[in-house]
């Protein structure tokens, strides 16, 4: 049977049939391009009509509250007035950091360790007791609520992890250089600083979500890329638009950046003289590329869904169709 499977992959006709049949999902039908990811957000909510009614009303439940963080249209927004608020996670995010003995890790050794040692990722358990505080703030409106209004709908999260960034060596092919993340063509990532983070701790910069779209559409016409996520050198990338269009993404402990990472170019964790620690909460479309997909299966609708407080079903919403 594999023999048979492999001498027809070799046809595209076949290879689709082939990936309907042992391997459904609707992302093998869209391309890692603009127009690829403009009809998957324009099919897509149509099959799950019914979650996205429940995601859409429970938006307009939560925008109630006002004066909250907005989110421009050029794909990002800075929180710096919400200390209390996230103090106790980022509290928690250092223990955690600590524990894991990172920082007095050899280069060598986190080469041996990490798939990106550039990146050192660290997911979070947030079933742990220990890590409610970070959980907290996940659904807290103030960081919420500017995600669900940017997506148009109450969003799932995607990963809550940390990020230590030693800054030692540049990577070419790798998210050192600019590039866009190949997710749904739309996305926001909190990305929570640990500490003061300043140019000299390779800081996470990028560009606005309008220049990205131009600056890909023109390196996509001139074939230098063939897809979106396709990393691009400084070399290139500086012919269609100047390094004052650069935004550096230094922040202050206890602040927050809100940014579209799959519509603005950007790149992270250059070669520096300190490393950079951060507390990443990604958040993605209900319909989103990399999820566990079930069409008519949506068991965290099901039950007692009805029943619960708008609290209770946030938290569904947002925790129970996870990745």
């Amino acid at each position: 049977m594999l023999k048979i499977r492999k001498y027809l992959g070799k046809y595209k006709f076949i290879q689709r049939l082939n990936h309907i049949i042992f391997y459904f999902h609707p992302r093998y039908f869209f391309s890692d391009t603009l127009k690829g990811y403009k009809k998957w957000n324009t099919i897509m909510p149509i099959f799950i009509s019914k979650e996205m009614k429940i995601r859409i009303d429970m938006l307009k439940t939560l925008n109630q509250k006002k004066d909250v963080l907005k989110i421009s249209n050029e794909g990002f927004a800075i929180l710096d007035s919400q200390v209390n608020l996230l103090k106790p996670a980022v509290d928690v995010a250092l223990k955690i950091m600590a524990n894991s003995g990172i920082y007095h890790s050899d280069y060598n050794q986190l080469k041996s360790e990490y798939k990106k040692p550039f990146l050192c990722v660290q997911k979070i358990d947030l079933n742990a007791d220990n890590n409610a505080p970070i959980k907290k703030i996940i659904t807290s409106s103030e960081i919420l609520l500017p995600v669900a209004n940017y997506l148009n709908h109450i969003p799932i999260l995607a990963n809550a992890q940390l990020l230590y960034s030693p800054n030692k060596e540049m990577e070419d092919g790798r998210s050192q250089q600019w590039h866009l993340d190949g997710g749904d063509g739309k996305n926001i990532k909190v990305f929570i600083a640990l500490e003061d983070i300043n140019k000299d701790q390779g800081p996470f910069t990028f560009i606005t979500k309008s220049l990205s779209n131009s600056i890909y559409k023109s390196l996509y016409n001139l074939t230098i890329v063939s897809k979106r996520n396709y990393k691009v050198s400084d070399e290139n990338f500086y012919h269609f638009c100047k390094e004052s269009d650069v935004i550096v993404g230094t922040m202050k402990k206890n602040t927050a950046i809100f940014i579209d990472t799959d519509s603005c170019y950007h790149y992270g964790s250059r070669p520096a003289h300190r490393p950079r620690m951060l507390l990443e909460l990604e958040y993605r479309l209900a319909f989103s590329r990399d999820r566990n997909f079930s069409l008519f299966d949506r068991k965290y609708l099901k039950g007692n869904f009805n029943t619960l407080s708008n609290d209770q079903k946030i938290e569904k919403l947002v925790f129970d169709s996870r990745f």
